[in-house]
């Protein structure tokens, strides 16, 4: 079972965090379309269930989803339009 998690922004348009091969997928609508991200290669299936995504005051993404395999809850930011995804591991098992 996968999970997926949407947001609007300050502009009400659709923020959307999902799976697909085997990644996590950070994907938005701008003016021109749509527009994917990579937040993280999984590899694994168990990896990305459930996912959680809110957007900040400034519509920055944050995205919290858990590892089952290892019991990790991970949390992924972007700060600026200009910077990859930054997975970081918040609690171990």
């Amino acid at each position: 079972m996968r999970s997926t998690s949407l947001a609007l922004d300050s502009k009400d348009r659709p923020h959307i965090i999902f799976y697909a091969d085997q990644r996590l997928v950070y994907a938005y609508r701008s003016e021109s379309g749509w527009i994917t991200e990579e937040v993280e290669n999984v590899g694994f299936w168990l990896v990305g269930w459930p996912i959680s995504l809110v957007l900040d005051s400034a519509d920055r993404p944050h995205i919290s989803y858990a590892d089952l395999q290892t019991g990790a809850l991970k949390y992924a930011v972007r700060r600026s339009f200009y910077e990859v995804f930054l997975p970081l591991i918040l609690r171990n098992r």
